[in-house]
């Protein structure tokens, strides 16, 4: 079990470089763009910002928190809770017909997913390995 949780861990780690790189592309969309412009460019990082996202968050929601207990306490309702706020914003970006509400989305889902990995890299990450004697 403890195995396959640090094999999870590493998945996890992967996913956020493939998430940091998608959101750097998001970070380079042109303000002043047309729908049509910037639904091109987020066709690209749909894989990644959409079913890969999807499957990351349920990944940390129903196997590692659980899996993890007590060991992660509260925060892992912290870091649900964003789960559910990245993909609105996520949902927002993607779905919006206004170029203002789809750019006003990628910044706001930028600020937040980076913050989020930046604390499950920091504190949620090694402090696992470690309850799993992994580190």
């Amino acid at each position: 079990m403890a195995t396959d949780l640090l094999s999870l861990i590493d998945q996890l780690e992967l996913e956020h470089r493939q998430m940091r790189d998608a959101l750097a592309h998001l970070g380079e969309m042109p303000a002043g763009a047309d729908l049509a412009a910037v639904a091109a460019a987020l066709r690209d990082l749909a894989p990644v910002l959409v079913a890969g996202l999807d499957e990351h968050s349920a990944a940390e929601d129903d196997v590692l928190f659980p899996a993890l207990g007590a060991a992660v306490g509260s925060a892992a309702e912290v870091f649900r809770a964003e789960h559910v706020d990245i993909r609105a914003w996520r949902d927002q970006l993607f779905g919006s017909s206004s170029v203002d509400d789809r750019l006003r989305a990628g910044t706001e889902l930028r600020e937040l997913l980076e913050d989020h990995m930046d604390r499950e890299e920091a504190m949620l990450f090694p402090s696992a390995r470690e309850w799993l004697g992994g580190e």
